[in-house]
């Protein structure tokens, strides 16, 4: 029988387990109240043109990463309707950062060229295609993504992932608690949503310098773990890789959303990053030798090499590069590909990463392409290198132009596209950069982003030609470098980089890279405003006028677009359509500009004096210059005025 002075023990204890829950739960709340944190949703709303927009929260995907980590991936800000049109087609790209689009950051990705296909192929339909794709993410966190996405009624699903398996959240970095008991992940994902775990932790944590410039993802997810691939980490990765394709496509399919996965390619020409170490001086014989070019005794020595350990990756790189040299390509393929297995750094997906994602697909009889075998068929001698790709994964422009136009065409082919209208056009776009909206400061981005990763570990010697970047002038590397920096957001830097080159004279790149702002914002009523003066300059009113009323019906308060347009009327002979537009322009100068006040009077005078009401006319074009006495065109508007009432005109 429990006596009184222990039962008061337990109810003490009680209490004060339920007074520290309290405590705790008071804590949380006032630290939430007192520390606004980004929204831990996979979207947020927002309202912009007059529409209400679903964004991905570039914030989403902290919750995989450590607070004390100094780099942390993010998705790209996309915006979709949260009502979708009635004739629309929405597609989610999901994967790592190839899908993403590294080195690039607008149009010269795997979404944005799908989404400049099919907007191609059907015209008439509004064009959905979300990239929420991000570097350093793997399996676990893309079918996270996939379960949110499932959520905002997608057509179709596209799924390019597999490199990042060991590195990426619960890979080979994970604690030896969380591979035995992996459920532990999920509670201590919990917690580190918890304010006050976050508060106690970056109490606790000495965070890195941000401006250190020799970190990079691959140097902080890998922490430099080195991973033989006949291992229980290697095993284990494996495995965890096989359940979640499972789990993600079981859930696709239950919910009916088609889905269509990719292969991971890889370079096999890239050397590997990391190998077991051979005697002193055998790595600079082979060097030496191979660039001597003999050869058959270098097949020789390597063969014995490879005797004596098959799963070096130095050994078997440089037996590939050898049996290349020698015409022997099956061969040199097949110790290429065991080079990129035996890599002790996985960075590049072995061979049964691809194989478990085709057998799993067969499986569920879910649709599959080989991007890696489309690219090593694109090669030469089948062998895939820099023809296609930057260094070990990612491809260029007309790498992703490639795998985007595979996978538009197993869209065609699985019947996950509806049918095109009769006056549609049938074939791809072919590779152009102005057909495709690819601007320069894409490419010229994607120099800046691989010089940078390329210099620095785990890269040896390594250097990539740059494609745009060397022959720009001053003012454009200018503008790459603050964009890089984060100093521009894309916008501005494509505002910035177009009228640079309209200055220049050079008014199909200006055009494109407005362009290449609208494929991702349609409805960006500044850039179609931009666009529009630009077919001006250009002589082509017609196409201005187009992308202006494209700009009013977003935005029918930018009373700059009303002027342009009202200019471009009288072009036309439409005085009173451009009166109109002048008059709308005034309604919405609210805040009474001087610039544009003086704007709108001359080109009301512009119409008057067309319509011969030079009173009228004489009286509009003054008031233009009280405003901005040096306003040329309105002196010259001016003159000729005065010159037609000295002349007897009424």
């Amino acid at each position: 029988m429990v006596n009184l002075t222990t039962r008061k023990k337990f109810v003490f204890t009680g209490i004060t387990i339920v007074m520290t829950f309290i405590a705790l739960a008071c804590a949380e709340l006032l630290l939430r109240a007192a520390m606004p944190r980004p929204q831990e949703a996979f979207v947020t709303t927002v309202a912009y043109d007059g529409i209400q927009w679903h964004k991905l929260n570039r914030s989403y995907l902290k919750k995989y990463f450590s607070s004390s980590d100094v780099l942390i991936p993010e998705l790209k800000e996309e915006q979709f309707r949260i009502t979708r049109a009635k004739n629309s087609i929405r597609i989610f790209c999901l994967g790592e950062s190839s899908m993403f689009g590294v080195p690039y950051q607008i149009t010269a990705t795997i979404p944005g060229m799908i989404r400049k296909q099919l907007r191609h192929l059907y015209p008439d339909r509004e064009i959905e295609v979300i990239n929420a794709g991000a570097s350093a993410i793997n399996s676990i966190v893309i079918e996270d993504l996939a379960r949110n996405v499932s959520e905002l009624e997608p057509d179709l699903v596209l799924v390019y992932l597999g490199h990042n398996e060991f590195y990426g959240p619960e890979g080979v970095g994970a604690s030896w608690l969380e591979k035995k008991l992996p459920f532990i992940t999920g509670i201590q994902r919990a917690a580190n949503s918890l304010a006050i775990v976050r508060t106690i932790d970056g109490l606790m944590t000495t965070r890195k310098n941000e401006t250190v410039k020799e970190l990079t993802l691959m140097q902080q997810v890998s922490q430099n773990t080195q991973v033989p691939l006949a291992s229980a980490d290697a095993e284990r990765v494996f495995t965890q890789y096989d359940a979640h394709l499972r789990s993600m496509i079981a859930l696709l399919q239950g919910k009916h959303i088609p889905v269509l996965f990719s292969s991971a390619a890889s370079n096999l020409s890239f050397p590997p990053f990391d190998y077991a170490q051979l005697e002193p001086n055998v790595e600079d014989q082979v060097i030496a030798l191979y660039h001597s070019g003999n050869a058959m005794e270098l097949e020789r020595r390597l063969e014995l090499l490879l005797g004596k350990d098959s799963t070096n990756a130095f050994v078997n790189y440089w037996l590939g590069r050898t049996e290349t040299m020698l015409g022997k390509f099956d061969d040199a393929r097949r110790y290429l590909i065991r080079a990129k297995d035996d890599d002790l750094l996985k960075f590049r997906a072995p061979e049964r990463t691809n194989v478990i994602l085709r057998t799993v697909c067969a499986e569920y009889h879910v649709p599959f392409i080989d991007s890696d075998s489309l690219l090593r068929a694109m090669s030469p001698h089948g062998i895939s290198d820099t023809t296609l790709f930057w260094e070990h994964v990612h491809p260029t422009a007309y790498g992703y132009y490639s795998i985007a136009s595979h996978f538009i065409r197993a869209m065609r082919e699985y019947n996950f596209l509806p049918a095109p209208p009769p006056s549609a056009a049938r074939d791809l776009l072919p590779f152009n950069t102005d057909s495709l909206s690819i601007c320069w400061l894409d490419l010229a981005y994607g120099d800046r982003s691989m010089k940078n990763l390329t210099s620095h570990w785990p890269f040896k010697n390594y250097s990539v030609p740059l494609a745009v970047l060397n022959s720009a002038d001053n003012e454009l590397r200018g503008i790459v470098e603050s964009m890089y920096h984060s100093l521009y957001v894309e916008d501005e830097a494509c505002y910035r980089t177009a009228e640079h080159f309209a200055r220049m004279g050079k008014m199909r790149e200006a055009q494109t890279t407005y362009e290449a702002v609208l494929e991702e914002y349609p409805y960006n009523y500044y850039a179609h405003y931009l666009l529009g003066s630009l077919f001006n300059r250009m002589g082509r009113p017609k196409d201005a006028l187009r992308q202006f009323d494209i700009s009013i019906s977003s935005n029918p308060g930018y009373a700059h677009t009303r002027v342009e347009r009202g200019l471009t009327d009288i072009n036309f002979g439409k005085f009173d359509d451009a009166l109109a537009d002048f008059e709308a322009a005034e309604r919405t100068n609210s805040s009474a500009e001087p610039a544009l006040t003086a704007s709108i009077s001359y080109g009301k005078a512009v119409a008057f004096a067309n319509k011969k009401e030079y009173a009228m006319a004489l009286e509009l074009v003054e008031n233009a210059l009280s405003l901005a006495p040096a306003y040329a065109s309105a002196l010259q508007l001016q003159a000729g005025i005065r010159a037609a009432m000295k002349n007897g005109a009424r």
